[in-house]
């Protein structure tokens, strides 16, 4: 295999490879959904790392190929920019200790990288293309390129200059990123706070039993319901968001903005009832349903305070 060849093969292989790494370690630690909303989040910034890690992998492996194939005496200079690459490559996977302290249970640590999450996402991407402009100064000065290919016309412009430029713009750019760059509430779908769990409630009004299960939630997240309705007297005809109404402590009252699960109809419907996020915290949660049959209210009432947690 030629050079270039085996270069653009490993510079595939290695943006391949950190994808998946960080795919894989969003879905062991959050789920497919949550892996999902992270991408949304953060996808240009994933996919510029992604692919600067390939460059560099990349040119290693061009570098290697091209001293193998010419014969090309190992200079140190080569030496060391395998060295400095691989350095600049483990710094491109720092930020994923965001997501993995978590759960370790470093909570504290977790906060800092948690809030300085694009500063870091910076210090990769800096790191990557420093580790870039590197290597090609070295290709250049070793003359690691044959005449009239794409990397000759690249080194029309000196490297070593512009690695020194990017060294000098990354001293004053990064720590203005970490002073103006904290983020009070990422937007992302896991943060250092851990899941409220709640219990399930049954009550039965009127020949109709209704079980309530709250799922895990954040305080940034909407609240969902799992919701059972059973009952032999009659049809279970109504829309559920209609008939239910959560409220908070302070009296603010949300109305369920979704409903996914069985359509009316039946004597058996089973689904999820989701809310949007509350303003605030609330020390309790109480969820009423009403108009079942014409009934009075059913309430279900929650305390938060002590409740079981999960990470």
């Amino acid at each position: 295999m030629t050079s270039k060849g085996k270069g653009l093969l490993l510079g595939l292989l290695g943006t391949w490879g950190l994808l998946v790494l960080y795919g894989l370690t969003l879905l062991l630690l959050e789920g497919p959904e949550a892996a999902l909303q992270l991408f949304l989040a953060r996808w240009w910034w994933i996919l510029l790392i992604s692919i600067t890690f390939g460059v560099q992998v990349g040119l290693i492996g061009y570098m290697r190929a091209y001293v193998r194939n010419t014969k090309t005496p190992f200079t140190g200079g080569v030496a060391a920019s395998g060295t400095i690459s691989t350095g600049s490559m483990l710094a491109c996977c720092a930020h994923h200790l965001t997501d993995l302290l978590p759960f370790l249970g470093i909570s504290g640590v977790s906060v800092f990288l948690t809030r300085y999450q694009v500063p870091l996402l910076l210090v990769a991407l800096i790191a990557n293309i420093f580790g870039i402009v590197h290597m090609l100064s070295v290709i250049q000065q070793a003359r690691l390129y044959d005449e009239g290919g794409v990397l000759q016309r690249i080194f029309r412009w000196r490297m070593r200059p512009l690695r020194n430029a990017i060294l000098a713009v990354s001293l004053i750019l990064l720590p203005l990123g970490f002073l103006f760059g904290a983020e009070e509430r990422p937007d992302l779908p896991f943060t250092a706070e851990r899941k409220i769990v709640l219990e399930p409630q049954t009550k039965e009004l009127s020949g109709v039993a209704i079980t309530v299960k709250p799922l895990p939630f954040i305080w940034e997240d909407d609240l969902s319901f799992e919701v059972s309705f059973d009952t032999h007297v009659g049809s279970l005809d109504f829309d559920p968001r209609e008939i239910a109404v959560l409220q908070d402590e302070g009296g603010r009252r949300y109305r369920a903005h979704t409903w996914e699960g069985s359509p009316p109809g039946g004597h058996h419907r089973r689904g999820r009832l989701i809310f949007p996020r509350l303003s605030t915290p609330s020390a309790h949660l109480e969820l009423t349903i009403t108009d079942v049959y014409g009934d009075p209210l059913l309430t279900f009432l929650w305390e938060i305070e002590g409740s079981q947690e999960t990470p």
